[in-house]
């Protein structure tokens, strides 16, 4: 059993039980049913039938008198099936049946639709709402899952082609069992789950079945892998039909149902009714009670048992009867009305109004009374009355038929939200069907997606969008929601996402570099301003002047020969001909005009015709003078003026003759060439007729060739004047340039071509804060819950913004008796409660000046700064709008949401404009804010004082023609906008076209959209995309309807009324006193809602919500006082409160503690210091071109919200400008920063304008717009755009490469080599040479140096503790003992001559004794100064971070770098002992003499390492080891090489030299 379904029949017990207990319908008659359970099957869904026709068991009658068993109507069933099974014998009797669930309209025949009723909306709607809900979200790509059987085949055989219809692809189709009993235990093991839920990219899925259907599919997820169910149903939207209902199942009690968290479910339509839930609430079991089935639902329910004396129940929990039904989780039982009940509870009421229509008229007929009435009643007779019912029900809504006979119904839209504990709670967020405005609506915002969305709505598409500036490009074998994107063709724009083919833009537009949008076309023409058109006009200029001269020049020498030789006319008519051609060219240059284009190419050719025409009768003059000089010629009697005066005056007129042809049949005009250049319309002279344009042309092409031919022909002719050589090169350049003209003319376009050639009215809508007055007293007068018996009146003054009105208003609000709408009829009593007002806090000030005396409680509606009140208004003042200073706030966070970095301010020229002023620029420096200017505006109050706003205006250009300052905050009062509209109109006017330019305005709560006199002409578009904040506001339930109701004269004492409906629709009423008709009579047919926005506003505003809530906290204060006080006076019943009795500043202590909801749902309180607990919206301008607009809440400021919710912006509800090209602009100085560079600061300028410059060395900036590189961790660099760190590498001296292995292989070579020497000395130790120089010196110099060589590996790979440790001491040593060993055979050598000498005592100090004390003390030494190094301060391993920029160098530090020092200075000292003392005995006779090899070695040894500390200090890395082991290398193979080679050479090379005897010749 499903215990949720039975709260159907508690809906129906219910039904009867209320239409029982009403006195209004079906008096003295009691309304009985059975309740029948079909159990799904056809066999028993008969046989419930028959017996409910047949038998006469009763099983709930709850009547108990006159008891009558009469079958009206069957109500039945959720299901199609079993209405239908019901329906084939309740049809063959005519008995009413009113079916609850929901079905297609296809699924009845003929036969059934007689008695059949449908009390839910057929299944079309649902078809309809599923295809418009996946079109709003944009899932494009859906699964479906069906149950498998008619019913499925028959919503995939509709749905399927409505998605193909509306562009919606379904990526699968599964069918679900449609069984109502799940498969055993033991046989769900041989179950295999392969959903193809778990592996499409499809994130939506549409589900169709009943109940079961659900349980079925969460059957079988769950039999899936928990970890894969887990992963791959996580982050779907389910949408399910209204069949569906979670509910929990005996077999899955203990399921959740968390993964359909966030589902959209169509419910059958429902509405609360409180009075079920307390029915439902009260509701308990009873032993005795013969509802059987409560008592089986309660234990199921409650998993509990009743006790049964009969069988007890053992171990098992007892029911009590004190469950409470609300504790159930809502997949077991629901508190509230499902949509089956409320379909049931209406068809019981259907029933129930047909049954007392049809009584009432029968009664009427028949006058009997009582039981009587229905004894005769058979059941067919009730369907004309069913058929025509119309009633509304106890939740005030319509129930009728339609010609179906099925509802006039819709469904709602559920957001499901599952909890862990089996329960969920229904959401709606939406509507579908009929009575639905626009058939179907959603609140997106009320959705609560799955947690993995984020509360981002999600995608269910087969591929991504294809971006603007792409079209889509179907995939061959897919289907079309499975497409590729290609780039738009050249040309043409996609500025949608998933553009099925790109447009082309508008003529005066042209694709942008991305095809993502259209850019307006420049206009563009030879200009006079421009460079090319400026060197055009210098050169036609110059060449005036110079042709000027030249006619001076030959009038002034005109009696001489050569001006006089060649027709001196001619002359003259040439060159004024020529001047006029330069000055023609003028009429080229400069935007085109009708004028100048009808003279531009008629006075050229006729110009040019004439100087052509001089050049051609010079021509012809020159040839037929020589002519006539011939004898017997009669040519003489042509040559004179009268033959150059025919042939120029034929010429031209034939060529004016031609233009004046041209201009009278199809002249040149000005015109605009859209698509010759891209990006550009050309104005231009279209020249009317091609072929009359060319016949000019060609004209003077004729003219010129044969010039060109005569001139040539006579250009030999004798003459010391003869001009026919000039006139034919002249000629030539004229037809080479007009030649190549005519292509080049042809192949360019535009200006190039040319170049070739040459605002006191009412503020009508703040009329709507008093019709919200109206309307809230009205509403409050209507409340029998709010101040019964007592009617609220209310006075409206207007003070004109005039403070002197204000004070006179005031005192006469508290002092005169004149009434204007008190409203009410009977013991009118005139209390003052409290004043509403004003909108400036300039007026709200004034007013308490004089209400604050008498403790009057006022309320102002308009947002005030909180710092200018006195702390003697603070005790009466209320505000019921924010404080103005959290706008400020708001600002600065609207700011830096978007990165606007430079604006613009433009604030009132007042006290209240310079404090905010002050305020916000203290706020905007913190927060990396300037404004790149500051301008003081004054407020006029109308548009027809032109002249005095001109100069105020006039100097804006400068602020809207600054490219970088994007963004403008605007501070001021209601009229501000007026303002700048204003200023829209003059620059206009100004030049003589509209006026508009892409800003982005951010403007106070104080700020109105308003159009007032002649601006009510005037459009708004030059605002579109503004951000504004206003004081929040809501819909309030019924204010729209009422604005629909007001017309003139609906209320006699409404003095406002009539001029603001006469300036609203520019109307005038017809004066009753007076004859004189006028047009444009008010109808009084106007409506409000066909003004425009700006004139007056349908939507509640901010400010008419506050007069609203005030309106309202004065009713419940002053309720709560009366309330309160009724308790402590004695009063006769029926009596009125006296309220004289109460005085207004009583109020206080109520208003201050105040709380209560309006009827829009929100709380309203005040805060300690009088201000309403409320914020701002931010809303967005969207205008249209019929000069009105709409605001879109597109954020709020909310200081009372939690974390992170006190600034919320919903930047995608956001149009912007279309100069932005609906993108979010910039507004900065300057570019940012890009990364790898930091800001510089501009001397003089704010910190928000900087320069930028690369990072010093060695730091990065990894952000844009960084103040302040920084530097890189230690063990990383700066790349090379300095944008980011690198690892550096890890490096030292490693035997893996080049350098290293070299190294190594020659400090592995010289010990073989030192060994091979060692060996070769051992061998031949016999010989003189071997024993003539220390032969045990000589070996332990030996050893040392190979010792050396092989210390030089210590020196090569990872520096390790032993290395670092072993590295200097064991080289210090080794070479000192080599050293020393040096300097000992160098002092031998000395001794041995000096012992030699006569007398000389020497003798006995060589040997060896001698040797060692010198090899032993030097080497001690040195190991004593290396033992005191490791003791004090031994080498160990470092890393080296600084040296090289891009390695970490592995190395062994030194520990003291003084006993460094020491060891090398030390082993100087020795190679220094040693190299004197051997160049000392360099020259002393001996055969084996070593101190000339001695020197060499030493000399190379010491230039070795004196070049090596400088070299070692200047090289960095595995460069410096490498330095320092080749310095060893070579200073170690320097001594074997000079001290040994030789002797090696005797040896091996030259063994005859030695020998004892060569010995001693060599002494001789």
């Amino acid at each position: 059993m499903l215990t949720k379904y039975h709260q159907h029949v508690l809906a129906l017990a219910f039904a009867v039980k209320e239409i029982n207990e009403d006195p209004r319908i079906l008096p003295n008659i009691s309304l009985g049913f059975h309740i029948y359970d079909s159990y799904h099957t056809k066999g028993m869904t008969y046989r419930t039938v028959l017996d409910l026709l047949f038998k006469s068991h009763r099983f709930d009658l709850n009547y108990d008198c006159n008891t009558q068993i009469k079958l009206i109507s069957v109500i039945g069933a959720l299901g199609s099936d079993i209405s239908f099974h019901m329906a084939d014998i309740l049809g063959l009797y005519n008995i009413p049946q009113l079916t609850y669930g929901s079905f297609a309209p296809e699924e009845s025949d003929t036969g059934q639709g007689a008695s059949f009723y449908r009390m839910v909306p057929s299944d079309a709607h649902q078809y309809m709402g599923i295809i418009q809900l996946l079109l709003h979200f944009g899932w494009t790509w859906v699964g479906l899952f069906a149950v498998d059987d008619d019913s499925g085949d028959h919503f995939l055989q509709v749905l399927e082609p409505l998605l193909f219809q509306n562009q919606i692809c379904s990526a699968f189709t599964q069918r679900i069992p449609n069984q109502a009993y799940f498969p055993s235990i033991t046989d769900l093991k041989f179950m295999t789950i392969d959903l193809p839920l778990f592996h499409t990219k499809a994130s939506t899925f549409v589900l169709y079945g009943e109940t079961l259907t659900i349980i079925w599919l969460s059957f079988l997820i769950n039999l899936a892998d928990a970890e894969f169910m887990e992963n791959r149903t996580a982050g779907k939207v389910w949408i399910m039909t209204a069949q569906f209902d979670f509910a929990l199942h005996c077999l899955i009690i203990h399921w959740n149902f968390e993964m359909f968290h966030g589902s959209l479910a169509f419910a059958i339509h429902s509405n609360k009714n409180k009075k079920f839930q307390a029915y439902l609430q009260n509701l308990r079991p009873s032993l005795a009670d013969s509802n059987g089935f409560l008592r089986d639902f309660w234990e199921q329910a409650f998993e509990c048992s009743f006790p049964d004396l009969i069988e007890p129940k053992e171990d098992s929990k007892l029911c009590t009867g004190d469950e409470r039904l609300e504790n159930l989780p809502t997949s077991a039982f629901e508190m509230e009305m499902t949509g089956p009940s409320y379909s049931i509870y209406n068809a019981v009421y259907a029933v129930a109004h047909a049954l007392h229509i049809m009584d009432s008229s029968r009664s009427k007929q028949r006058g009997e009374m009582g039981y009587k009435r229905l004894q005769d009643l058979q059941p067919w007779q009730l369907h004309p009355f069913l058929q025509g019912i119309s009633f509304n029900n106890s939740a005030g809504e319509e129930v009728s038929f339609d010609d179906q006979k099925e509802i006039i119904a819709g469904f709602d839209l559920i957001s499901m939200l599952i909890f862990p504990n089996n329960s969920f709670y229904r959401v709606k967020v939406g509507r579908v069907g009929p009575r639905t405005r626009k058939n179907f609506f959603i609140h997106e915002d009320m959705i609560e997606w799955q947690s993995s969305f984020k509360q981002v709505v999600p995608i269910s598409l087969c591929n991504d969008h294809c971006q603007p500036g792409s079209q889509k490009q179907s995939k061959e074998g897919e289907s079309f929601c499975c497409y590729g994107c290609s780039p738009c063709p050249e040309g043409k724009i996609a500025n949608k996402t998933d553009r099925d083919e790109c447009s082309d833009c508008p003529e005066d537009q042209y694709p942008s570099g991305n095809n993502d949008h259209c850019v307006f076309k420049t206009i563009t023409f030879l200009s006079y301003e421009e460079p090319l058109g400026i060197s055009l006009a210098l050169l036609a200029i110059s060449f005036t002047l110079v042709t000027t001269c030249v006619v001076a020049v030959f009038i002034k020498h005109r009696n001489t020969p050569i001006v006089k030789a060649n027709n001196r006319d001619l002359t003259y008519s040439l060159l004024v001909s020529l001047l006029l051609c330069f000055l023609c060219t003028f009429l080229f240059l400069g935007r085109p005009s009708t004028p100048t284009c009808l003279l531009r190419q008629t006075m050229f050719g006729i110009i040019f015709t004439i100087a052509v025409s001089s050049v051609l009768a010079k021509t012809i003059t020159v040839v037929v003078a020589f002519m006539a000089n011939k004898p017997g010629s009669k040519v003489r009697k042509w040559v004179g003026r009268r033959l150059a005066n025919s042939i120029v005056l034929s010429c031209s007129s034939l060529q004016a003759g031609i233009c004046v042809v041209w201009l009278g049949i199809c002249p040149p005009f000005s015109d605009l060439a859209m698509h010759s250049i891209i990006g550009q319309i050309l104005v231009e002279c279209n020249e009317g007729s091609p072929i009359m344009f060319y016949l000019v042309l060609g004209y003077l092409g004729l003219l010129s060739a044969i010039s060109f031919t005569v001139a040539f022909l006579a250009r030999k002719l004798p003459d010391s004047f003869n001009e026919a050589k000039f006139i034919t090169f002249s000629m030539l350049v004229f037809c080479s340039v007009w030649v190549s003209f005519v292509p080049t003319y042809l192949s360019t376009k535009g200006k190039y071509m040319v170049a070739l050639r040459s605002i006191h009215s009412v503020v009508l809508k703040f009329y709507q804060h008093a019709l919200a007055l109206f309307f809230a007293v009205n509403e409050i007068n209507e409340n029998p819950a709010i101040l019964p018996n007592v009617t609220l009146g209310f006075h409206v003054y207007d003070s004109y913004s005039n403070l002197k009105l204000t004070y006179g208003n005031t005192l006469g609000l508290l002092f005169k008796s004149s009434r204007f709408i008190p409203n009410y009829s009977c013991d009118i009593q005139k209390t003052l409660i409290g004043v509403i007002g004003g909108l400036g806090d300039d007026i709200s000030f004034s007013m308490a000046d004089i209400l604050h005396i008498y403790k009057v409680p006022q309320l102002s509606y308009g947002s005030i700064v909180s710092g200018t009140i006195g702390t003697n208004q603070l005790a009466p003042f209320y505000y019921m709008a924010p404080h103005e200073e959290q706008q400020y706030m708001g600002i600065v966070q609207l700011l830096q949401y978007f990165g606007w970095k430079w604006v613009g301010l433009f604030t009132e020229e007042d006290e209240r404009g310079e404090r905010f002023l002050n305020a916000l620029e203290h706020l905007l420096s913190q927060h990396g804010v300037c404004f790149a200017f500051v301008k003081k505006i004054i407020e006029y109050h109308n548009l027809d004082r032109l002249d005095e706003m001109y100069d105020d205006v006039s100097m804006l250009d400068v602020f809207f023609n600054d490219e970088r300052v994007n963004v403008f905050i605007v501070y001021g009062g209601p009229l501000t906008v007026e303002w700048f509209r204003s200023f829209v109109f003059i620059q206009g006017l100004h030049r003589g076209g509209g006026f508009s330019i892409g800003k982005v305005w951010i403007m106070t709560a104080q700020i109105d959209f308003v159009a007032t006199g002649i601006g009510k002409n005037m459009d708004f578009q030059f605002f579109q995309g503004a951000l504004s904040f206003s004081v929040h506001a809501q819909d309030i339930p019924g204010f729209k309807e009422f604005l629909q109701r007001v017309k003139p004269f609906w209320n006699e004492g409404d003095f406002f009324l009539k001029p603001f409906w006469e300036q609203a629709f520019d109307c005038y009423f017809p004066d009753p006193k007076g004859s004189l008709e006028v047009d444009g009579t008010c109808t009084g047919d106007e409506r409000l809602e066909s003004l425009p926005a700006g004139i007056f506003e349908t939507s509640m505003t901010g400010h008419s919500y506050s007069i609203y809530n005030a309106v309202h906290a004065l009713a419940h204060a002053w309720h709560m006082m009366s309330s309160l006080e009724s308790h402590h006076r004695a009063k006769m019943k029926g009596r009125n409160i006296d309220l004289k009795l109460s005085q207004p500043w009583k109020l206080h202590t109520f208003l201050r503690d105040l709380s209560f909801n309006n009827t829009a749902g929100e709380t309203i309180s005040f805060k300690k210091n009088g201000e309403i607990e409320s914020g701002f919206d931010i809303m967005n301008l969207v205008t249209f071109p019929n000069n009105s607009f709409q605001r879109v809440i597109v954020g709020k400021l909310d200081p009372n919200g939690h974390e992170g919710q006190d600034f919320i912006i919903h930047e995608d509800k956001i149009i912007w400008h279309s100069a932005f090209n609906w993108m979010v602009p910039n507004s900065l100085c300057n570019l940012y920063c890009q990364c790898g560079s930091q800001k510089k600061m501009k001397e003089g300028e704010t910190f928000c304008c900087y320069d930028c410059v690369p990072c010093p060395e060695g730091t990065i900036s990894y952000q844009t717009d960084m103040s302040d590189c920084v530097p890189c961790p230690e063990d990383q660099y700066p790349n090379m755009n300095k944008s980011s760190c690198n690892v550096k590498t890890i490096t030292f001296l490693s035997f893996e490469e080049p350098l290293g292995i070299g190294l190594a292989s020659i400090s592995i070579s010289f010990p073989l080599l030192t060994t091979s020497v060692l060996i070769l000395f051992v061998k031949h130790r016999e010989t003189p040479i071997v024993k003539a120089n220390n032969q045990e010196l000589s070996y332990a110099l030996l050893i040392s140096l190979l010792l050396c060589f092989l210390s030089a590996l210590l020196f090569i790979g990872c520096p390790r503790t032993v290395t670092c440790l072993l590295r200097q001491p064991a080289f210090g040593i080794i070479f000192s003992v080599a050293l020393s060993c040096v300097l000992a055979k160098s002092v031998l050598v000395s001794l041995a001559f000096m012992a030699t000498k006569p007398g000389s005592h020497l003798m006995k100090w060589l040997g060896k004794k001698l040797a060692l004390s010198i090899v032993l003390p030097c080497s001690l030494f040195q190991t004593i100064i290396c033992v005191l190094w490791l003791i004090t301060s031994p080498p160990f391993p470092d890393l080296d971070m600084h040296s090289v920029a891009e390695e970490v160098i592995v190395q062994c530090n030194e520990g003291s770098v003084t006993l460094f020092y020491c060891v090398q200075g030390y082993m100087g000292l020795l190679a220094m002992a040693s190299f004197i003392c051997a160049f000392l005995v360099r020259k002393l006779p001996d055969t084996f003499n070593e101190a000339k090899l001695i020197t060499y070695s030493m000399l190379i040894f010491c230039s070795v390492w004196v070049s090596f500390i400088p070299t070692y200090l200047s090289t960095k890395g595995k460069n410096a080891v490498a330095v320092e082991v080749f310095s060893i290398l070579l200073s170690s193979g320097g001594l074997l090489g000079c001290i040994f080679a030789p002797k090696c050479y005797i040896i091996i090379l030259r063994p005859e030299m030695n020998s004892r005897e060569q010995l001693i010749k060599r002494k001789r």
